[in-house]
């Protein structure tokens, strides 16, 4: 029996468990949202902000690395134009995963749901019948509203 479930699910939800726990479960996240809120005010607090930044990049750099090998093995092949097509889904599932735009608040577990709900957008425009040049509108739609959402859920400083 052949199962229809697909494994880059599974290796996506270990990446995110592990993303959960460095920022939930060590200093690591705490560290991160100190810095992108105000890296100023987190070296007076006595956050090393150079290692803090090395280290995001370093945790970015091994998704980025992840994310290419799935592509690839979902592909069977590798074209350096590869994920370009990746760009405004992705952005549009951090958005809509509570992710704002000034830095600083974030969560996994939200951005995790956002790429969930760009998802099923895709696959429900696709089942519907229509084209790729419509779920790229969408993205842009959903992408719109979610920084609109954003603008006015801040809090007033």
């Amino acid at each position: 029996m052949v199962s229809c479930f697909p494994v880059q699910m599974l290796w996506g939800l270990a990446f995110a468990a592990v993303g959960w726990w460095l920022f939930t479960g060590i200093s690591f996240g705490t560290h991160i949202c100190c810095v992108g809120d105000n890296a100023e005010s987190a070296r007076e607090m006595g956050i090393n902000v150079d290692r803090t930044k090395i280290k995001g990049f370093i945790f970015v750099g091994i998704a980025c690395a992840c994310a290419g090998v799935l592509s690839s093995l979902i592909n069977n092949t590798f074209w350096p134009t590869t994920g370009d097509g990746y760009l405004l889904s992705a952005l549009a599932a951090v958005f809509v995963g509570g992710t704002p735009t000034w830095g600083g608040v974030a969560t996994v577990a939200g951005a995790v749901i956002g790429v969930f709900i760009v998802g099923f957008i895709e696959t429900g425009l696709i089942s519907s019948g229509f084209s790729g040049f419509y779920t790229q509108f969408f993205y842009g739609v959903v992408l719109i509203l979610s920084l609109i959402t954003h603008r006015f859920n801040q809090k007033k400083r």
